[in-house]
């Protein structure tokens, strides 16, 4: 039986480096190895952030364990997602992690603008509430925190479109869930919401 921690863990869901299955609609417009170095940048931001964060974090990856990636596996529990759906992916993870941790945090690789603070503000949130979400501006969420794995709330969910969010917030208000909401950020799915990140990243380093 494994040891139950009283940590807060962290979930990162990752898709293998493979070209053509990356950032698919940014590989239709800009081609597949751009796609790809645009996957390898974001992966990159999204390990420095999770590198600062101090409990224990477990790594899903889509298809197989890459044992020779830069995440480092003294540091990130290497598994591979289980289910046919993502919804069925992300109920097997905190199932697994949450018979082990308190809490759990889950994230995906898509979004540059997550900061450390965003974490700590999730933990803190589920102090007092049973759902935490950090809004999508596309309609998703970048972002999910639970105490307890709710099988229902992941199904049903049409993901990858705009209704996710508005999807899972009814589910929750059917199951009785105390929600909470941090900060609305934007994932990188188009050319242009890497372009935009490009510009914003150029305006900063000007400051």
């Amino acid at each position: 039986m494994d040891t139950f921690s009283t940590q807060t863990a962290l979930i990162i869901f990752i898709k293998n480096s493979i070209p053509g299955k990356v950032k698919t609609r940014i590989g239709s417009v800009w081609g597949d190895v751009k796609a790809l170095e645009i996957y390898f940048e974001l992966q990159r931001i999204t390990r420095a952030v999770c590198d600062e964060f101090e409990g224990p974090k477990y790594l899903y990856y889509s298809d197989g364990i890459s044992p020779t990636d830069d995440w480092d596996p003294s540091i990130y529990n290497k598994n591979v997602q289980s289910g046919e759906e993502l919804g069925d992916r992300m109920y097997q993870a905190f199932s697994n992690v949450l018979d082990r941790h308190p809490k759990a945090i889950i994230i995906g690789s898509d979004c540059p603008y997550l900061q450390l603070n965003d974490f700590l503000e999730a933990e803190k949130k589920l102090e007092s509430r049973d759902l935490v979400i950090g809004p999508a501006g596309d309609g998703g969420y970048y972002l999910l925190a639970l105490r307890h794995p709710y099988r229902e709330l992941f199904d049903g969910v049409p993901w990858s479109k705009s209704e996710v969010l508005k999807t899972s917030l009814q589910i929750a208000g059917k199951l009785g869930l105390k929600t909470s909401f941090l900060r609305t950020l934007w994932d990188i799915d188009l050319p242009d919401d890497w372009t935009i990140y490009q510009m914003l990243q150029k305006e900063m380093r000007k400051r």
